[in-house]
């Protein structure tokens, strides 16, 4: 056998080794999806609306403010595996909020935020199923939750819709929407 013949034999193996190995299946990483939470907060956040974001993308943040109110959905590859009763929610620090699991939706949960919080806090959330043994262990979704400190208003640029447009000369100017924010 010459060296050309050998050459080409070794990237044929070569080659057909790299092409096994693609298809090969590995054991699940960590963030292989398998089980993860998603999490929807019910209202749009002041910032979004005065600066007319993208209010889907927005109501995915994980920076909420005290007295918010977030949807908490189990999802994944392996939810159909899973026990729908054996799904336990745990909030640590504990005192921060309050979980309640949705009677339609087994795989649901409302999280609430305390309105009486004085400080900027961390707030991890932890799901529990009859999988855990089986899975890697999934990360906390984590959420911070912003205290205000300050209010500010500014002019929106847009009339008031609530006050009729009027053509007499003895209005002062157009009633203007003020945007009133928390500030953090």
């Amino acid at each position: 056998m010459n060296s050309t013949t050998f050459s080409i034999s070794f990237s044929g193996l070569l080659l057909y080794a790299l092409i096994l190995l693609t298809h090969a299946e590995d054991i699940p990483a960590t963030d292989d999806r398998s089980l993860y939470i998603e999490s929807e907060t019910k209202a749009v956040s002041p910032q979004c609306l005065m600066d007319k974001g993208d209010q889907d993308e927005d109501k995915k943040r994980t920076e909420v403010g005290i007295g918010e109110v977030v949807i908490l959905t189990l999802n994944g590859k392996r939810l159909k595996e899973i026990d729908m009763d054996s799904i336990e929610w745990s909030l640590e620090p504990e005192k921060v909020a309050t979980i309640e699991e949705s009677d339609q939706e087994k795989n649901q949960a409302t999280l609430t935020i305390n309105k009486d919080l004085t400080q900027n806090t961390t707030l991890k959330i932890r799901v529990k199923t009859n999988l855990d043994e089986e899975l890697p262990e999934r990360p906390p979704s984590i959420f911070t939750i912003l205290v205000p400190s300050d209010i500010t208003a500014e002019h929106s640029g847009e009339r008031d819709k609530e006050h009729p447009k009027t053509r007499k000369k003895t209005d002062r100017g157009l009633p203007p929407s003020l945007l009133s924010p928390f500030c953090p």
